[in-house]
Protein backbone atom coordinates (compact mmCIF):
# COMPACT_ATOMS: atom_id res chain seq x y z
CA UNK A 1 0.00 0.00 0.00
CA UNK A 2 1.63 3.21 -1.15
CA UNK A 3 1.61 6.38 0.94
CA UNK A 4 -0.79 8.25 -1.31
CA UNK A 5 -3.02 5.24 -1.81
CA UNK A 6 -3.04 4.55 1.92
CA UNK A 7 -4.07 8.10 2.76
CA UNK A 8 -6.96 7.86 0.30
CA UNK A 9 -8.17 4.59 1.78
CA UNK A 10 -7.92 5.78 5.37
CA UNK A 11 -9.73 8.99 4.48
CA UNK A 12 -12.51 7.03 2.80
CA UNK A 13 -12.87 4.83 5.89
CA UNK A 14 -13.13 7.83 8.21
CA UNK A 15 -15.70 9.43 5.89
CA UNK A 16 -17.67 6.17 5.88
CA UNK A 17 -17.67 6.17 9.68
CA UNK A 18 -18.91 9.75 9.76
CA UNK A 19 -21.67 8.94 7.28
CA UNK A 20 -22.71 5.81 9.18
CA UNK A 21 -23.45 7.54 12.47
CA UNK A 22 -24.95 5.12 15.05
CA UNK A 23 -24.40 2.21 12.66
CA UNK A 24 -21.95 -0.57 11.79
CA UNK A 25 -18.95 -0.43 9.42
CA UNK A 26 -17.31 -3.57 7.99
CA UNK A 27 -13.67 -3.10 6.96
CA UNK A 28 -11.91 -5.67 4.78
CA UNK A 29 -8.32 -5.72 6.02
CA UNK A 30 -6.94 -7.46 2.94
CA UNK A 31 -8.67 -5.23 0.41
CA UNK A 32 -7.69 -2.06 2.26
CA UNK A 33 -4.23 -3.25 3.28
CA UNK A 34 -4.86 -2.41 6.93
CA UNK A 35 -3.99 -5.47 8.97
CA UNK A 36 -4.44 -4.64 12.65
CA UNK A 37 -1.13 -6.27 13.71
CA UNK A 38 0.84 -3.99 11.37
CA UNK A 39 -1.07 -0.70 11.24
CA UNK A 40 -2.01 -0.30 14.92
CA UNK A 41 -1.68 3.50 14.90
CA UNK A 42 -4.03 3.71 11.93
CA UNK A 43 -6.54 1.47 13.69
CA UNK A 44 -6.36 3.67 16.78
CA UNK A 45 -7.32 6.68 14.67
CA UNK A 46 -10.16 4.73 13.05
CA UNK A 47 -11.38 3.55 16.46
CA UNK A 48 -11.37 7.11 17.79
CA UNK A 49 -13.50 8.24 14.85
CA UNK A 50 -15.85 5.34 15.53
CA UNK A 51 -16.26 6.38 19.16
CA UNK A 52 -16.93 9.98 18.16
CA UNK A 53 -19.72 8.92 15.80
CA UNK A 54 -21.00 5.97 17.88
CA UNK A 55 -20.17 3.45 15.15
CA UNK A 56 -19.32 -0.21 15.69
CA UNK A 57 -16.35 -1.47 13.67
CA UNK A 58 -15.92 -5.03 12.47
CA UNK A 59 -12.78 -6.08 10.59
CA UNK A 60 -13.03 -8.93 8.09
CA UNK A 61 -10.17 -10.90 6.59
CA UNK A 62 -9.85 -13.55 3.92
CA UNK A 63 -7.05 -15.30 5.80
CA UNK A 64 -7.45 -18.01 8.43
CA UNK A 65 -4.67 -16.80 10.73
CA UNK A 66 -7.07 -15.63 13.46
CA UNK A 67 -9.72 -18.31 13.66
CA UNK A 68 -10.68 -20.71 10.86
CA UNK A 69 -14.24 -20.85 12.19
CA UNK A 70 -15.06 -17.18 11.68
CA UNK A 71 -14.10 -14.45 9.25
CA UNK A 72 -15.55 -11.46 11.10
CA UNK A 73 -14.39 -10.03 14.42
CA UNK A 74 -14.56 -6.71 16.23
CA UNK A 75 -11.52 -4.46 16.02
CA UNK A 76 -9.40 -4.92 19.07
CA UNK A 77 -6.27 -3.57 20.64
CA UNK A 78 -4.75 -6.22 22.87
CA UNK A 79 -7.68 -7.81 24.65
CA UNK A 80 -9.93 -4.74 24.71
CA UNK A 81 -12.85 -4.56 22.30
CA UNK A 82 -13.04 -0.80 21.84
CA UNK A 83 -16.52 -0.64 20.35
CA UNK A 84 -17.93 -2.87 23.06
CA UNK A 85 -16.54 -0.76 25.86
CA UNK A 86 -17.86 2.34 24.14
CA UNK A 87 -21.36 0.89 24.02
CA UNK A 88 -21.18 -0.08 27.68
CA UNK A 89 -20.06 3.41 28.72
CA UNK A 90 -22.99 4.91 26.86
CA UNK A 91 -25.39 2.50 28.57
CA UNK A 92 -24.16 3.64 31.99
CA UNK A 93 -26.04 6.89 31.40
CA UNK A 94 -29.39 5.09 31.15
CA UNK A 95 -28.57 2.19 33.44
CA UNK A 96 -29.88 -0.24 30.82
CA UNK A 97 -28.30 -3.11 28.92
CA UNK A 98 -28.68 -2.90 25.15
CA UNK A 99 -30.36 -5.88 23.43
CA UNK A 100 -27.24 -7.35 21.81
CA UNK A 101 -25.19 -10.48 22.37
CA UNK A 102 -22.45 -9.61 24.85
CA UNK A 103 -19.28 -11.50 25.62
CA UNK A 104 -18.47 -12.42 29.21
CA UNK A 105 -16.12 -9.48 29.75
CA UNK A 106 -18.90 -7.00 29.03
CA UNK A 107 -21.46 -8.91 31.11
CA UNK A 108 -19.01 -8.96 34.02
CA UNK A 109 -18.48 -5.21 33.67
CA UNK A 110 -22.24 -4.66 33.68
CA UNK A 111 -22.58 -6.70 36.89
CA UNK A 112 -19.80 -4.76 38.60
CA UNK A 113 -21.39 -1.46 37.63
CA UNK A 114 -24.86 -2.53 38.80
CA UNK A 115 -23.60 -3.87 42.14
CA UNK A 116 -21.59 -0.72 42.77
CA UNK A 117 -24.84 1.22 42.69
CA UNK A 118 -27.03 -1.39 44.39
CA UNK A 119 -24.69 -1.94 47.36
CA UNK A 120 -24.12 1.74 48.02
CA UNK A 121 -25.27 2.19 51.63
CA UNK A 122 -26.89 -1.25 51.91
CA UNK A 123 -25.97 -4.55 53.53
CA UNK A 124 -27.60 -6.88 51.02
CA UNK A 125 -29.65 -6.91 47.84
CA UNK A 126 -33.17 -8.09 47.01
CA UNK A 127 -33.45 -9.38 43.45
CA UNK A 128 -36.64 -8.78 41.50
CA UNK A 129 -36.23 -10.74 38.27
CA UNK A 130 -38.57 -9.41 35.59
CA UNK A 131 -39.07 -12.33 33.20
CA UNK A 132 -39.82 -10.03 30.26
CA UNK A 133 -36.21 -8.84 30.23
CA UNK A 134 -35.66 -12.01 28.18
CA UNK A 135 -36.45 -12.02 24.47
CA UNK A 136 -40.13 -12.67 23.74
CA UNK A 137 -39.26 -15.68 21.59
CA UNK A 138 -38.15 -17.53 24.74
CA UNK A 139 -40.78 -16.26 27.21
CA UNK A 140 -44.11 -15.60 25.48
CA UNK A 141 -46.07 -15.98 28.72
CA UNK A 142 -45.68 -12.45 30.02
CA UNK A 143 -47.82 -9.36 30.09
CA UNK A 144 -45.26 -7.27 28.22
CA UNK A 145 -43.24 -9.32 25.68
CA UNK A 146 -39.90 -7.73 24.82
CA UNK A 147 -38.67 -8.39 21.26
CA UNK A 148 -34.90 -8.10 21.17
CA UNK A 149 -34.47 -8.81 24.87
CA UNK A 150 -31.67 -10.74 26.53
CA UNK A 151 -30.95 -14.32 25.58
CA UNK A 152 -31.69 -16.82 28.38
CA UNK A 153 -28.01 -17.67 28.76
CA UNK A 154 -27.14 -13.98 29.10
CA UNK A 155 -29.81 -13.39 31.74
CA UNK A 156 -28.80 -16.49 33.71
CA UNK A 157 -25.13 -15.54 33.50
CA UNK A 158 -25.86 -12.06 34.85
CA UNK A 159 -27.99 -13.51 37.63
CA UNK A 160 -25.32 -16.01 38.62
CA UNK A 161 -22.61 -13.37 38.77
CA UNK A 162 -24.78 -11.07 40.87
CA UNK A 163 -25.61 -13.79 43.39
CA UNK A 164 -21.99 -14.92 43.67
CA UNK A 165 -20.66 -11.40 44.15
CA UNK A 166 -23.21 -9.90 46.55
CA UNK A 167 -25.12 -10.90 49.71
CA UNK A 168 -28.69 -11.73 48.72
CA UNK A 169 -31.60 -11.41 51.14
CA UNK A 170 -34.40 -12.41 48.77
CA UNK A 171 -35.58 -13.12 45.24
CA UNK A 172 -38.82 -12.78 43.32
CA UNK A 173 -39.67 -13.62 39.70
CA UNK A 174 -42.35 -11.33 38.29
CA UNK A 175 -44.32 -10.75 35.07
CA UNK A 176 -44.98 -14.47 34.48
CA UNK A 177 -48.45 -14.88 32.96
CA UNK A 178 -49.45 -18.56 32.48
CA UNK A 179 -52.57 -17.74 30.38
CA UNK A 180 -50.30 -16.28 27.70
CA UNK A 181 -47.73 -19.07 27.91
CA UNK A 182 -46.99 -21.70 25.27
CA UNK A 183 -46.20 -25.23 26.48
CA UNK A 184 -45.18 -23.76 29.86
CA UNK A 185 -41.85 -22.55 28.48
CA UNK A 186 -42.07 -19.25 30.36
CA UNK A 187 -42.88 -21.05 33.61
CA UNK A 188 -39.94 -23.37 32.99
CA UNK A 189 -37.69 -20.35 32.51
CA UNK A 190 -38.95 -18.83 35.77
CA UNK A 191 -38.27 -22.14 37.52
CA UNK A 192 -34.77 -22.18 36.07
CA UNK A 193 -34.16 -18.68 37.43
CA UNK A 194 -35.15 -19.80 40.93
CA UNK A 195 -33.15 -23.03 40.78
CA UNK A 196 -30.06 -21.29 39.44
CA UNK A 197 -30.29 -18.67 42.16
CA UNK A 198 -30.45 -21.35 44.85
CA UNK A 199 -27.47 -23.13 43.31
CA UNK A 200 -25.38 -19.96 43.20
CA UNK A 201 -26.32 -19.18 46.80
CA UNK A 202 -24.88 -22.55 47.76
CA UNK A 203 -21.77 -22.10 45.61
CA UNK A 204 -21.13 -18.66 47.12
CA UNK A 205 -21.52 -19.98 50.67
CA UNK A 206 -24.73 -18.06 51.39
CA UNK A 207 -26.69 -21.29 51.86
CA UNK A 208 -27.24 -23.12 54.12
CA UNK A 209 -27.38 -20.47 56.84
CA UNK A 210 -29.22 -19.83 60.08
CA UNK A 211 -28.54 -16.18 60.88
CA UNK A 212 -27.37 -14.06 57.95
CA UNK A 213 -24.63 -11.75 59.17
CA UNK A 214 -26.07 -8.80 57.29
CA UNK A 215 -29.45 -8.90 59.09
CA UNK A 216 -29.62 -6.59 62.07
CA UNK A 217 -29.54 -8.40 65.44
CA UNK A 218 -33.08 -7.43 66.44
CA UNK A 219 -34.42 -8.92 63.20
CA UNK A 220 -32.51 -12.20 63.33
CA UNK A 221 -34.59 -15.34 63.87
CA UNK A 222 -33.96 -17.53 66.87
CA UNK A 223 -32.61 -21.00 66.28
CA UNK A 224 -35.17 -23.74 66.82
CA UNK A 225 -34.04 -26.98 68.42
CA UNK A 226 -35.76 -29.98 66.85
CA UNK A 227 -36.24 -33.13 68.90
Amino acid sequence: MGAGDGFRRITSLVLAIGTTRDGIVLIDEIENGLHYTIHKDVWKAIAKAARDFNVQIFATTHSLEIDPRCSCRPFREGESYDFRYHRLDRDKVTGQISPMTYDKDVLDAAVDFALERALDGTDCIYISFDIDCIDAGFVPGTGWPEPGGLLPREALYLLGKIVQKAPVCGLEVVEVSPPYDISDITSLMATRVICDTMAHLVLSGQLPRSKPAYIYPEAQPELVEWS
